[in-house]
C-alpha cells in the first residue's frame, strides 16, 4: 500500500481491523451496513424462531411419528452444521455479498418449500433448505459485525438483535397456529426478497488475503484444538435448546397445552436470555468468572422439570431458567472465538456455528428417538450428557 492512501484511510479514522477486511472505506456505507445487518439479525430470527415449532405442529397434524418429527425439528441443524463449515469456502470463492444473497435466496426457496408442502417428508426437504441458509447467514454476519464494531462493542449488539427477534418471533408462534400457512409463509417470503434488494447496492468485498488462504484445514484442525472445552459446552447447550424448541412443543400439544401456553413458554426462554444479553456486562461486573460459570448448572435442572411436573407454570420457570444458562454460554463461548486473532476470525465463527447446528441436530433428532420409546427418556438423557458437559468445563477451568 502506497503512503497517500494509507495517510488517507488513516484521516477517515477507520479500525484497522475493518480495513484488513475488504469493505469499502466510507463512513456511509459502513453505517448503513451495520444497521441492515443487525435489522437482519432481528428479522430473520424473528422468523426462524416463529416458524419452527409451528412447523412441527404442522407435522403433528399431518400425522408423522415422534422419530419423524425429531428429524423435521433436527434436518434444519444438520444441514446448517454442514454449511457452516464450508461458509468460509464459499465465501472465499464467489465473496461474502454474493454469500449473503445466496443465503437470503435460499431462505425464499425454503419458504416456497413449506407453501407447497402435503406431508412430513416435503417439510423435511424445506428444513433442510433452510438449514443451508442459515448457515450461510450466520457466520458471515458475525464476522462481518465484529470488523465493523469490534468484539466488545458487537457481542452485546449482535446478542440483543437476533435475540430480541426471537422474542417477537415467539409471541407469533400462537398468532401463526390460528392462521392459514399460505398467509404468513407469503409474508415472510417478501420481507426476505426485499432485503437483497439494499445488498445491491451495498460495496463488499471479500478478505483474500494469502494468510487467508493458508488457514484451509490447518485453521479449522486449530479452532477445534484451541477451544474443544467450550465447543463441548456449546453443543450441550444447543442439545437443550433443540429439544425445547423443536420437540417440546409437539409434546405440548399432546400435554394438552393451550396454543397460547405453548407460545409463552418459549416467549419466556426467548425472554429471559434476551435479558440475559442485556445484563451480562452488569454480571460480569458483580459475580467472578467461577460464579457465572455455577449458573450454568440451570440447564440440566431446566430440562428435567417436564420429567418431575407438567404443570404450565413449573415449565414456564423451567423455560426461563433454560433462557438464562442458554444466554450464558452464548455469550461466553462467543467472546472467546472473537477474541481469536483477525485471520482466524471467519473460521472460528464458522465453527462456532458449526457446533450450534451439531446441538439443534441432537436435540431434537436423539430426542425423538428417545421419545419414541418413552418421552419421559429425552428430558432424562438431555439433562445428564449437559450436566456432564458443565462439569467437564468447570474441571478443564480449575
Amino acid at each position: 500500500m502506497d503512503q497517500k492512501a494509507w495517510s488517507q484511510r488513516r484521516r477517515l479514522h477507520v479500525d484497522d481491523a475493518y480495513l484488513q477486511s475488504g469493505f469499502y472505506t466510507s463512513s456511509a456505507n459502513s453505517t448503513i451496513m451495520t444497521l441492515l445487518l443487525l435489522t437482519a439479525c432481528f428479522v430473520m430470527s424473528l422468523i426462524g424462531t416463529s416458524l419452527g415449532p409451528v412447523m412441527v405442529i404442522r407435522a403433528l397434524k399431518m400425522k408423522a411419528t415422534q422419530v419423524e418429527i425429531g428429524l423435521i425439528g433436527g434436518m434444519s441443524s444438520f444441514t446448517y452444521a454442514v454449511m457452516t463449515l464450508s461458509a468460509f469456502y464459499v465465501s472465499k470463492m464467489i465473496g461474502r455479498k454474493k454469500a449473503l444473497m445466496y443465503a437470503l435466496a435460499s431462505y425464499t426457496i425454503a419458504l416456497l418449500t413449506y407453501l407447497v408442502a402435503t406431508n412430513p417428508y416435503q417439510l423435511m426437504i424445506g428444513r433442510a433448505i433452510e438449514g443451508m441458509a442459515w448457515g450461510l447467514f450466520w457466520p458471515f454476519v458475525e464476522t462481518v459485525l465484529a470488523e465493523l464494531l469490534g468484539v466488545e462493542s458487537m457481542v452485546p449488539k449482535f446478542s440483543t438483535a437476533w435475540s430480541s427477534g426471537a422474542i417477537v418471533g415467539s409471541m407469533l408462534i400462537a398468532v401463526l397456529l390460528k392462521i392459514e400457512p399460505p398467509i404468513y409463509l407469503l409474508i415472510y417470503m417478501t420481507v426476505v426478497m426485499a432485503y437483497l434488494l439494499p445488498l445491491t447496492k451495498l460495496k463488499i468485498s471479500s478478505d483474500r488475503t494469502r494468510e487467508m488462504e493458508k488457514l484451509g484445514l490447518k485453521g479449522l484442525a486449530m479452532g477445534l484444538r484451541s477451544l474443544w472445552h467450550g465447543w463441548t459446552l456449546l453443543v450441550v447447550s444447543y442439545v437443550c435448546m433443540g429439544l425445547w424448541l423443536a420437540l417440546t412443543p409437539a409434546h405440548m400439544k399432546t400435554w394438552g397445552y393451550e396454543d397460547f401456553i405453548i407460545g409463552l413458554c418459549l416467549f419466556t426462554l426467548m425472554s429471559m436470555r434476551t435479558l440475559t444479553f442485556i445484563l451480562l456486562e452488569r454480571m460480569s461486573k458483580a459475580l467472578n468468572e467461577k460464579q457465572l460459570e455455577n449458573i450454568f448448572l440451570v440447564l440440566p435442572v431446566a430440562v428435567i422439570v417436564p420429567v418431575l411436573t407438567r404443570k404450565p407454570i413449573h415449565v414456564i420457570i423451567a423455560s426461563a431458567a433454560l433462557g438464562v444458562g442458554l444466554g450464558l454460554v452464548y455469550a461466553t463461548v462467543l467472546r472467546q472465538v472473537l477474541s481469536e486473532g483477525r485471520m482466524a476470525r471467519e473460521v472460528m465463527t464458522g465453527l462456532f456455528e458449526f457446533f450450534i447446528g451439531i446441538g439443534f441436530f441432537i436435540g431434537p433428532t436423539i430426542g425423538g428417538l428417545l421419545a419414541s420409546i418413552e418421552e419421559e427418556l429425552a428430558y432424562i438423557g438431555c439433562a445428564l450428557i449437559t450436566a456432564l458437559a458443565v462439569m467437564m468445563y468447570r474441571l478443564h477451568k480449575m
